[in-house]
């Protein structure tokens, strides 16, 4: 019988790079006496105690103890032990306390300045405490740690002179140590920025995973700014929004999303081309545009129209669709993804895919499926 210390042990499915082959006693004595950080872990899992860590990263140090793998997990960016697993083919299936979640990022996502290197681990194997944004490569925005200001609309800013109001919602349960993504929600023409949390669905969706901002546009019509001065305005309201909510929470700086409905798709799109620098994705339901210049950013994008929208033609998003696809180098060529109407397009740049969901029928409506898609586009990402 084949020894199982001459296994190949995957400690995770879909990071094969974490397996380890051990081929004899003395490769087991090395790693019970070295004990440090070996691995990168891609974590793709959810754990069994709602502790979501999709697509994060973990390190790991590993052991041999009676010629049974022990594993011994550590949150990313902080000393905190995850727990451990031992067994000769480890896979992990809870990850301590309910509140925890790893920061995400995917595996060879290009943030590998983040990983702490063999200087920074501790005698004891674990990493030192990351819980300030000042790490060299964190994401963390400069809340973390503080307190949290309340859930809640009529909450204002004043932007060049300008009130401007907006609904904030902090996830229950919010850890202040955790860097979380930060999606914007905007309404359509006429709207609010109460009403978008109502029909969006984001909540709903990302379950405590997020922080959301609705914000309100001003004027008579509540339109947002597309073009000229008015882009302006609500460029501006965007960027001093962003450094209001990282300032007070603890935001993750790559991951800021924003979704729109309507004339809110359309702002959607100006935000994605104007504020690329800023955004990782967007995601247009029955908008247009962008009608102005773009930086040097790129956004992942998911988009979506119906044939029947009176309000707003198919055409039109189709022509953001066609935007996004030149921007992001993808191919002609498409294969389907959930919900049934959409599809992903074939050879966009890997870091900025290109979603599109044409329905039939649906008129100008945000459909009722949108919030927990457009959560799944921006969450794998």
């Amino acid at each position: 019988m084949r020894s199982p210390i001459r296994m190949t042990l995957t400690i995770l499915t879909l990071c094969a790079a974490c397996a380890v082959d051990v081929s004899d006693e003395q490769a087991e004595q090395a790693e019970l006496e070295s004990s440090n950080l070996e691995a990168l872990v891609c974590a793709s899992y959810s754990a069994s105690n709602s502790a979501h860590v999709q697509q994060s990263r973990a390190y790991v140090t590993v052991t041999y103890v009676r010629f049974r793998r022990v594993t011994t997990y550590y949150a990313r960016g902080t000393n905190e032990n995850l727990g451990t697993s031992s067994s000769v083919v480890s896979t992990l299936h809870q990850v301590g306390p309910a509140s925890y979640s790893l920061s995400p990022s995917g595996c060879a996502s290009g943030s590998d300045a983040a990983v702490p290197t063999d200087a920074s681990v501790r005698a004891d194997g674990s990493v030192p405490d990351a819980s300030t944004p000042a790490d060299a490569g964190s994401a963390a925005s400069s809340g973390c740690g503080l307190a949290p200001p309340s859930s809640g609309g009529g909450k204002t800013l004043v932007v060049s002179g300008v009130s401007r109001s907006y609904v904030l919602a902090v996830p229950a349960g919010y850890d202040r140590s955790r860097a979380y993504p930060l999606v914007f929600g905007f309404h359509g023409l006429g709207g609010s920025g109460a009403q978008a949390q109502l029909y969006f669905g984001l909540q709903q969706a990302t379950q405590g995973q997020a922080i959301l901002v609705y914000p309100d546009a001003t004027g008579s019509t509540r339109a947002w700014g597309i073009t000229g001065s008015a882009a302006s305005a609500d460029l501006a309201f965007f960027d001093e929004l962003v450094r209001s909510v990282s300032s007070s929470l603890c935001v993750d700086r790559n991951k800021i999303f924003a979704a729109g409905h309507s004339m809110g798709g359309y702002f959607s799109n100006t935000l994605g081309c104007a504020r690329g620098n800023t955004l990782r994705a967007i995601a247009p339901v029955a908008g247009g545009g962008p009608y102005v210049g773009c930086d040097n950013g790129k956004v992942a994008a998911w988009l979506m129209a119906s044939r029947d929208d009176p309000t707003v033609s198919y055409s039109a998003g189709e022509a953001s669709r066609n935007h996004w696809l030149g921007k992001n180098s993808c191919a002609a060529s498409t294969r389907p993804v959930g919900p049934s109407a959409c599809v992903a397009y074939d050879g966009c740049d890997p870091a900025h895919p290109v979603h599109w969901c044409l329905e039939r029928t649906g008129g100008h409506s945000w459909p009722s499926y949108a919030g927990q898609a457009i959560w799944s586009f921006f969450r794998a990402l």
